[in-house]
């Protein structure tokens, strides 16, 4: 027997009655005449029903969430975080989400957040923040503190200040020690008295700072030594179900690969459902030997990733000095590298009157 469209049993039977072959058709209605064709398709079938499972879902839960107004104090991760175990993640039902009463929670259980609000909109929630502009620090004391005074990160020579608030201590031309005050937080008026303030400004000095870098001939490099594990999880919206699983004794000494898939509608919208396959690939260390010219192009690589981290903070470079060593074991530079940097640091004080002594 041979299921088939109308059209395909006309010319089979065109066929067969040319061939002298025997041959009968009947008509087949309704879900008898599909059931083979919906057999060779289960797949489709069910990918059609799981999808529209996912429509009708998605309408009533969040789909992604997203952060705005993190800069130099909060991240973006620790946001998602945050809020995440406040109850406002992927797969959590809308009507679920109190979306004022999460902001306040946000607001009160972190110190680094000035103010934060939730707004849903339609299976996406949208989170912004404010930072504090100015946390407190962790050893300051349960009053806090009653100003700040500006000392010295480090030895300098003073090349400049721009004080916003406070009281200079030094001036142009000065030399300083590390911790010693640059602006003090008291100002005493012979018209108003004594004022608190916190000190405020940059206080520029030129400083020097000496680098070392050594790089040996003789090193341990990771190779991998064949051991690996592997697993696949499903991702659905805030679960995540484990499809596969290969174990090959690589849960020590080993690098991890995690890669995760999911798939994004027209406009950059996130579908919570994809795939998250993480690796593990062990290794083992073995001695290794780089030559001289390989050993002087990363002492040289190194130095020049140090100065750079050193001038990160908005230094600029007065002058350096470099002294190759090239030994029997290894490559050495010393550099000497003199830059103007601002070198004010905070410290708070709490203010002791004469009556509180």
């Amino acid at each position: 027997m041979l299921f088939c469209s109308a059209r395909t049993a006309h010319r089979l039977a065109v066929l067969c009655d040319a061939a002298g072959i025997g041959h009968s058709v009947r008509t087949v209605y309704g879900l008898p005449a599909m059931k083979k064709t919906l057999i060779r398709r289960a797949g489709l079938i069910a990918g059609s029903l799981a999808a529209l499972f996912i429509l009708i879902l998605g309408e009533s839960v969040i789909w992604d969430v997203r952060v705005t107004g993190c800069r130099d104090i909060l991240t973006s991760t620790e946001t998602e975080a945050l809020f995440a175990e406040l109850g406002v993640r992927p797969g959590v039902r809308r009507r679920a989400v109190n979306a004022d009463r999460t902001a306040a929670e946000a607001v009160k259980s972190s110190d680094k957040l000035a103010w934060a609000a939730v707004n849903i909109r339609g299976t996406t929630a949208v989170i912004e923040v404010r930072e504090q502009l100015d946390p407190p620090k962790e050893d300051e004391p349960d009053g806090g503190y009653d100003g700040e005074n500006l000392i010295a990160a480090c030895d300098g020579l003073i090349t400049g200040t721009e004080i916003i608030a406070g009281k200079p201590a030094v001036s142009r031309g000065q030399s300083v020690k590390k911790g010693d005050l640059l602006v003090s937080g008291v100002i005493d008026s012979t018209r108003i008295g004594v004022r608190i303030t916190r000190a405020r400004g940059e206080v520029r000095a030129e400083t020097v700072r000496e680098i070392t870098v050594t790089v040996p001939y003789r090193y341990e490099r990771n190779v991998p030594d064949g051991r690996e594990d592997e697993e696949i999880s499903l991702i659905f919206f805030s679960k995540e179900i484990k499809l596969f699983s290969k174990s090959g004794g690589a849960e020590h000494d080993s690098d991890t690969v995690s890669e995760r898939n999911m798939p994004r509608l027209p406009g950059g919208k996130v579908i919570p459902v994809g795939i998250d396959r993480v690796k593990r690939v062990g290794y083992s260390a073995e001695e290794a030997v780089r030559s001289g010219a390989e050993a002087e192009r990363l002492a040289d690589f190194e130095l020049s990733r140090r100065i750079s981290d050193a001038l990160s903070g908005g230094a600029y470079p007065v002058r350096k000095t470099v002294v190759r060593e090239v030994g029997e074991d290894a490559v050495t530079l010393r550099c000497e590298l003199v830059a103007v940097e601002n070198i004010a640091v905070p410290q708070g004080f709490v203010f002791l009157t004469g009556g509180d002594g």
